[in-house]
């Protein structure tokens, strides 16, 4: 809520100058893989809780018995590789999504003869610190996850 409303108050102050379709359209595009970009992020962050608590309650809390053994060390095997192959497949899409909003950065730029604004409306897609720091939340998030698994996944191998 706070985001539309700073982006109102943004348009608001550029009301005077008309926008054209390109920027319109390329500033809708941008925000919806901008959106897509938060809600896999909290999809991903959401499922690694759930699956660390699993695992968690997996490894800790219940005391091995003989009759569930090779269940618990199946169940410690399965959650470690569901988790490590959840983050790898978000991965994909988060890259997909913060290079399709780069594509639609330059071909707005390239449209407009390279500049990334027209007239005195905001830039499209920020400048170039906005747009690096836009992508660290995603890419590290994903890689501690990813990191995770695969020490606990080797870890449980006995690699180390």
């Amino acid at each position: 809520m706070t985001i539309v409303r700073t982006q109102k108050l943004v348009c608001m102050a550029y009301k005077s100058t008309p926008a054209t379709a390109m920027y319109l359209v390329s500033r809708a595009q941008i925000e919806h893989y901008d959106m897509a970009v938060g809600a896999r992020l909290l999809w991903l962050i959401n499922s690694q809780s759930f699956l660390f608590g699993i695992y968690v309650g997996a490894s800790l809390f219940m005391p091995p018995t003989p009759e569930l053994k090779v269940k618990e060390q199946l169940l410690a095997m399965a959650v470690p590789v569901m988790g490590l192959l959840i983050a790898i497949f978000t991965a994909f899409d988060m890259i997909t999504s913060l290079s399709q909003m780069d594509k639609l950065w330059k071909n707005y730029k390239d449209y407009n003869d390279g500049e990334d604004r027209e007239n005195e409306l905001p830039p499209i897609n920020g400048d170039l610190f906005d747009r690096l720091i836009h992508k660290i939340s995603p890419i590290i998030s994903t890689v501690v996850f990813l990191m995770t698994w695969s020490f606990l996944l080797l870890k449980d191998l006995k690699v180390f």
